[in-house]
């Protein structure tokens, strides 16, 4: 075994490549395993107990961008390329993210005799997010443990998951409260009218940005969005974003304020785009924290950047820490999880910019975007 690395979970120790080609010889030696496998359309790993790949199927190669000599020795986040994979010496499984790795989780558990299924989310270097199906289960021969490990696609699940929630859920809610507000409209007195028009008003307006946001983050991830550059005056765009979510259901029994040492600049960003990202972060935190508090907005000169942050004296573990910007994730339930994903998603992608969030017992939570102040 060669030198030994640190690492923050699984061990980081290989084998050298010379250990790694004899353990495949192995493998391959036995023709009706090998046919068996590469019949199978999901990617199979054979792993040893480094967890690194001593034989693949060819379903890997239709579904990794990597030449048919490249996979022995690797580890499977780095033929996945997760970004993880790569942040550390020891590599895939090493770093504090893979302590929730569903995938590192599961081979672990299969060189324990068990046989294990897990949901496994990767963000690539290229900054693709993808959901997989793992199993691992050991596999004993000449008295030594692999493990098989095989890998499915669940991506396009999880997305239509995340849409009929948004649609069936979401949508739904806030049609029911536009439809209500409209019966209480057709009996109302002069005097209530009033009041009613402007609640339908803005139901209206909140449906119309929630299917807006999820057009929006649809064509983001197919990279078919337009950026459309002007010159944008942060401060106005942060009291506009303020005054809309005020009135809003998720602000009721909250305050939402701008820090009162707020940086003044104008950037060349897409304004539409800044706002749908600001607007996300405003509305994290409102659900991220209990009735009575308070939510601050603000912005901050950084050298030829300014970093607009949103705080909320809430509270995120560990745990949810590690996977926050997975598309995914969420602890809002099953089929949530594109908040924070699609902060990032824009940030990076589309405004040139970095995302960042910090934790701490006296300022709660905190997401801040720093942008660049001009748009290269």
């Amino acid at each position: 075994m060669e030198n030994e690395l640190c690492t923050d979970f699984a061990p980081a120790e290989r084998l050298s490549i010379e250990k790694i080609n004899i353990q495949a010889a192995g493998i391959s030696a036995d023709p009706l395993l090998t046919k068996i496998l590469d019949a199978i359309p999901d990617i199979v790993l054979i792993l040893n107990h480094q967890r690194q790949v001593i034989y693949n199927n060819r379903a890997l190669f239709e579904g990794v961008d990597a030449a048919e000599d490249q996979a022995l020795g690797f580890r499977p986040g780095e033929l996945l390329d997760c970004i993880h994979a790569f942040e550390s010496q020891g590599g895939c499984g090493t770093t504090k993210f893979c302590s929730v790795c569903g995938a590192v989780q599961a081979i672990l558990a299969s060189q324990k005799g068990l046989h294990e299924n897990r949901e496994c989310r990767v963000t690539r270097r290229n900054g693709d997010a993808l959901d997989f199906r793992v199993f691992a289960s050991p596999l004993d021969i000449n008295g030594e443990r692999f493990t098989i490990f095989t890998i499915t696609d669940i991506s396009h699940e999880k997305r239509r998951q995340a849409l009929e929630r948004i649609f069936f859920h979401d949508l739904l809610n806030t049609t029911s409260s536009l439809v209500y507000t409209s019966h209480l409209l057709k009996s109302a007195n002069p005097g209530e009218s009033s009041e009613l028009i402007g609640r339908v008003d803005f139901i209206a307006n909140t449906l119309n940005d929630e299917i807006q946001a999820q057009r929006t983050l649809n064509a983001a991830e197919d990279d078919e969005l337009p950026v459309m550059i002007s010159l944008v005056d942060v401060g106005p765009v942060l009291h506009e974003i303020i005054e809309l979510h005020t009135s809003s259901l998720l602000a009721k029994d909250r305050k939402i304020v701008t820090s009162p040492d707020m940086a003044q600049v104008a950037i060349s960003t897409d304004r539409v785009l800044l706002k749908r990202v600001i607007s996300n972060m405003v509305k994290n935190a409102l659900e991220g924290c209990r009735p009575e508090s308070t939510v601050t907005v603000g912005a901050t000169l950084v050298q030829d950047a300014v970093q607009i942050w949103v705080q909320n004296p809430g509270y995120m573990s560990r745990e949810v820490q590690l996977q926050i910007f997975q598309r995914s994730f969420s602890t809002k339930g099953p089929g949530r999880g594109l908040g924070t994903y699609g902060i990032k998603l824009l940030t990076e992608r589309y405004l040139k910019g970095k995302t960042t969030f910090s934790v701490s017992p006296e300022k709660g939570v905190t997401f801040s975007i720093t942008l660049p102040l001009t748009y290269d």
